[in-house]
């Protein structure tokens, strides 16, 4: 090797050095070599990239830190040398690798280059110029995915913020949007879903429900009867009910109980205010096929004759149908969703819900061979697993994510599958090595982008509660498809139309307009006054105080005229007939104003909604005029008379 380049690599070594020991800083002064080739420019450039992405922000990036110094200590721990087996080891490494990014070439060097397995393709002793360039040529786009990764994260972070500052916002809220200098227009936001996303509670968890987003759930799918406080909790979120049914023994080959069945199923909807039912039967057999289309078939006309468009039925299928017992074809003019089931363990060790790499059990395979059947896609909901899966040889369990994550710790290096997009653990147990795979935010990311971008219905979560006390997963979730949505309303002025003044006689209009429009609702709904636009109405206020003096005046001339000129006065019936008359239209302008103010409590004119009756003005007059009738024949039968007795000689 020539010692230039000798220089070089121990330059860069003596970096990295300082990177592991000091974290984040590294400061260093060294001598490097007086007359640099030219082309050891461009290798310097390559490796200080490499060195820059290793460092990370402070307090951010903390577990990929650690895991980059797991791999600087394994590969430089003998020695400060890179020997040119190990570059001859990794251009080999990543021509053979099919699916290249920084993750797998992170996990190439942790497994095969800190293992030093790299001797046996060491082939001579000096790293050729050639091989420099071939590797830079290969590790300059993995780095760029690093700072792609980076960005992503931080575009991640901004979304949730800004989906975040809409769960506290009143949902009838308008706001104004400034479209130039005098206009605008107003509109509403809400949160909304790029597809549907149904989070199945399995099982009892306790409170684990109070963790629960309920706002990134379109639908929660849980056993009848569920808890009220589950219940309440997801309406609250604007998160729907479905009806997880089960099927019981026999009930295929028994019509009589699948009648009995779909009729306490109803009132339970009505009751739990569900908008659907989720039918999941396992375990289904081939002969059971034409049996389970009848069923369905009987659920939805019930539901559909009980309540027609109200309730939904979807179905859970198994990702292999083996029995061919679903016949999808049948059954999807009466089912809103097939949700297909990828919690349930495959016959071979590996992921319950692999991407690809698995006709049987992958995702893209399972969709595919179901879309095929003249299904559309929007059908079709993906339902992932929460739970990990825990090989031991060929026996499995299932393990939760938040017990792998109490497990494992942060700095636990973690494998991936590009191809299953799924990460797995290995662990040593009683002498067997153990894998545990899972989903967690990173394979979560790719396969919630393979349902949008293939236009499925959404995803459904299993179960709910097995990620308690970790938010990332919800993080994931929220950000692929929760999405704030806008509601354009109607046009704006921003500013004031100029004030016209109108006329006499014009403002005499409107305001006669306004007094008719106030008649019709106190015939038609006095409750539906608004007391602050009537309580200073002038009009009837002034109207009757004006027949009040006129009463009061009509009546002393009456009263004067009688006295003194008796029946002789020409001008008494004529005047006795104006003074009744201006006494009904007192008491109708007084009861008119009181009403309109709101001012007759004891009637139930008031402006509290609880206290206040829908007592018309038509009722009230009704009222008022018996009462005048009733006082004239009073009058009539007992005043008048005593009257004249007592006038006779």
């Amino acid at each position: 090797m020539r010692p230039c380049m000798r220089d070089y690599l121990r330059f860069i070594l003596f970096i990295l050095s300082l990177f592991f020991f000091a974290g984040n800083t590294m400061t260093a002064t060294v001598a490097v070599c007086q007359q640099m080739p030219k082309d050891t420019a461009f290798k310097t450039k390559l490796l200080k990239r490499i060195t820059e992405m290793l460092q990370f922000r402070k307090n951010a990036h903390r577990r990929e830190q650690q895991r980059m110094i797991t791999i600087v200590n394994g590969l430089f721990v003998d020695s400060l040398v890179a020997t040119p087996a190990a570059i001859k080891y990794l251009n080999w490494a990543l021509d053979n690798e099919r699916s290249q990014n920084f993750g797998q070439l992170r996990q190439l060097l942790n497994d095969s280059l800190s293992k030093r397995k790299s001797d046996t393709v060491l082939v001579k002793a000096t790293i050729t110029d050639e091989e420099m360039t071939e590797l830079a040529a290969k590790l300059i786009p993995l780095l760029k995915q690093k700072e792609a990764m980076i960005r992503n994260d931080t575009a991640q972070q901004q979304r949730l913020k800004t989906i975040r500052t809409l769960y506290s916002r009143p949902p009838d809220q308008v706001d104004t949007l400034r479209l130039n200098d005098t206009t605008g227009i107003t509109y509403k936001i809400k949160l909304g879903h790029e597809a549907e996303v149904i989070g199945i509670q399995a099982k009892d968890n306790g409170d684990a429900y109070l963790n629960y987003n309920f706002t990134s759930l379109s639908y929660l799918s849980i056993a009848p009867p569920g808890p009220s406080k589950i219940l309440t909790a997801a309406s609250k979120g604007g998160c729907k009910t479905l009806l997880t049914l089960s099927a019981g023994k026999g009930l295929l080959q028994n019509e009589e109980q699948q009648f009995e069945l779909v009729d306490s199923l109803l009132l339970a909807l009505q009751d739990q205010e569900a908008a659907g039912v989720n039918v999941w039967f396992k375990d289904l057999k081939q002969n059971e096929r034409e049996a389970f289309v009848r069923f369905v078939t009987i659920l939805y006309n019930y539901l559909d004759h009980s309540a027609p468009g109200k309730y939904s039925v979807s179905i859970t299928i198994p990702a292999y149908d083996k029995n061919k017992a679903y016949d999808l074809r049948e059954l999807a003019p009466m089912v809103k969703y097939f949700l297909i089931n990828f919690t349930e363990a495959p016959a071979t060790v590996g992921s319950s819900d692999p991407l690809k790499g698995n006709n049987n059990y992958s995702i893209d395979a399972v969709v595919s061979r179901y879309v095929n059947q003249l299904i559309a896609p929007g059908q079709f909901i993906v339902m992932l697993p929460y739970d990990g899966i825990k090989w031991t040889g060929k026996s499995y369990s299932y393990v939760a994510y938040k017990d792998i994550k109490k497990a494992f710790p942060a700095d636990t290096m973690i494998n991936y599958d590009v191809t299953a997009a799924s990460a797995y653990v290995e662990k040593m147990e009683n002498g067997k090595t153990v894998q545990i795979w899972f989903n967690d935010p990173t394979t979560l990311d790719v396969k919630y982008d393979y349902v949008l971008r293939n236009g499925l219905g959404g995803v459904a979560i299993c179960p709910l509660g097995a990620d308690d006390g970790y938010g990332e997963l919800w993080d994931e979730l929220t950000d692929k498809f929760v999405v704030a949505d806008t509601v354009w309303m109607d046009t704006v002025r921003l500013t004031p139309l100029p004030v016209k003044k109108l006329s006499l006689w014009t403002r005499i209009k409107l305001r006669f307009r306004h007094e008719i429009r106030a008649i019709h609702m106190l015939f038609h709904d006095p409750c539906g006054i608004r007391a602050e636009n009537y309580a200073s109405d002038e009009y009837f206020k002034y109207l009757t105080i004006f027949l009040f003096v006129c009463v009061v005046i009509i009546g002393v001339v009456y009263a004067y005229k009688v006295r003194m000129d008796g029946a002789d006065w020409k001008w008494r019936q004529k005047v006795l007939y104006l003074f009744i008359g201006l006494i009904v239209l007192f008491g109708l302008s007084f009861t008119t104003s009181l009403m309109l103010a709101k001012r007759m409590p004891w009637l139930g004119l008031t402006d509290d909604p609880v206290e206040c009756r829908n007592i018309s003005l038509y009722n009230v007059l009704v009222v008022f005029l018996i009462g005048i009738v009733l006082g004239m024949i009073l009058m009539r039968v007992f005043v008048f008379p005593l009257a004249r007795k007592k006038d006779m000689p």
